[in-house]
C-alpha cells in the first residue's frame, strides 16, 4: 500500500508577530483510500468546495457546524492515521533556521551573521522586552528574507544589509561580541556577498 505524508503549518501571519509567537508544525502519515473516505465522510466537496482545506473558508461555508466536523475528523484521524505535531515559539524557530540553513559559512559577512545568531541564543529571554534587540531581529528576519511572500521586500541587498549593522550597533551595549565583527565589516568581501545573496534571494 502506498502512504502519503501530508504536512502544512498553523499561525504562520508572519515569522515576529506578537499576536501570534508560537508555529504548530503537523504530519499526517496515509494512504489515498483513507485520505479521501475522511475527507467525504466530515468535509464532502458539495460542502466545502475543491482544493486545500482552509480554515477561514470552512467557518464561513459550514458556519456553526465547523467545530463539530473538525473534531469527528480529528479523532478519526489519530486512531486511522500515523500524526506528528511539534509547537516551536517563533524566535527559536527562527534563530535555528538561520543557523542550520539560511547561512553558509566563509567569510567576514557571514561569520557576522552566525555571531548575531549566537547573541540571539545567549540573550533569548530578553528580545520581546529589550527594544534593540527586538529591532536587530527585525533587521536580521529582513536582511535574509524570511518572512510573508505576499509582501517582498523589493529594497537592494545592500541596503537591507546596512540597515542590519545599524541595528547592531545599537544592540552593541548588549552584545558586545558584536563590536569586532561590525569593524571587520570594512572588509569588502564580494564572494561572501554573492554567496549570501544566493542563500537568501
Amino acid at each position: 500500500m502506498s502512504m502519503k505524508i501530508y504536512v502544512d503549518e498553523s499561525g504562520n501571519g508572519g515569522m515576529l508577530d506578537p499576536k501570534q509567537p508560537v508555529i504548530a508544525l503537523s504530519a499526517i502519515v496515509t494512504d489515498d483510500a483513507t485520505a479521501t473516505k475522511l475527507r467525504e465522510e466530515f468535509l464532502p466537496e458539495e460542502l466545502v468546495g475543491e482544493g486545500e482545506l482552509k480554515h477561514e473558508r470552512l467557518c464561513k461555508r459550514l458556519r456553526g457546524n465547523v467545530q463539530e466536523r473538525l473534531c469527528g475528523l480529528q479523532e478519526k484521524m489519530l486512531s486511522s492515521c500515523l500524526c506528528y505535531s511539534y509547537v516551536f515559539e517563533k524566535k527559536f524557530f527562527l534563530i535555528e533556521k538561520l543557523l542550520m540553513d539560511v547561512i553558509p559559512g566563509g567569510s567576514v559577512r557571514v561569520i557576522f551573521l552566525q555571531q548575531m545568531a549566537m547573541e540571539f541564543r545567549r540573550h533569548y529571554d530578553e528580545i520581546d522586552r529589550m527594544a534593540d534587540l527586538g529591532a536587530l531581529m527585525k533587521a536580521y528576519v529582513r536582511a535574509c528574507r524570511i518572512g510573508d511572500d505576499e509582501t517582498p521586500d523589493t529594497t537592494s541587498y545592500e541596503e537591507r544589509f546596512s540597515a542590519l549593522v545599524e541595528a547592531a550597533r545599537s544592540a552593541v551595549v548588549r552584545c558586545p561580541m558584536l563590536r569586532s565583527y561590525i569593524g571587520g565589516l570594512a572588509d569588502r568581501d564580494r564572494a561572501c556577498e554573492e554567496e549570501f545573496k544566493s542563500n537568501t534571494g
